[in-house]
């Protein structure tokens, strides 16, 4: 059985920068691997502060917002890009990301 890939790095940094209070973790994490307990409690902290209206669901329109405070480099190059992503971690098609799907 192969293991579940790990997200994408920008999704690393999408994990690490919630409203941007946080953004000096992903230089401080650079270079050195986290423990699964770190990515899940960063996870979970930036999908609070993701989910602006509070519905326990993370829109498409909520995680590009997030996107803004990340670093030019380590965002998608296109709209298009993040929407596909968005779609690989919306696992039941719901075009929402609940807490499960985005710490994945």
């Amino acid at each position: 059985m192969v293991a579940p890939s790990k997200p994408p790095s920008f999704m690393k940094g999408l994990f690490d920068s919630a409203l941007g209070d946080v953004m000096s973790n992903i230089i401080s994490d650079l270079g050195h691997e986290l423990s699964d307990d770190v990515l899940n409690t960063r996870a979970t902290r930036a999908f609070r502060a993701f989910d602006t209206d509070g519905s326990g669901r993370l829109e498409f329109h909520e995680l590009l917002r997030a996107m803004d405070t990340l670093p030019h480099s380590c965002r998608p190059a296109r709209e298009a890009d993040a929407r596909a992503l968005f779609r690989r971690f919306d696992t039941d098609a719901s075009g929402a990301l609940d807490a499960d799907e985005f710490t994945r």
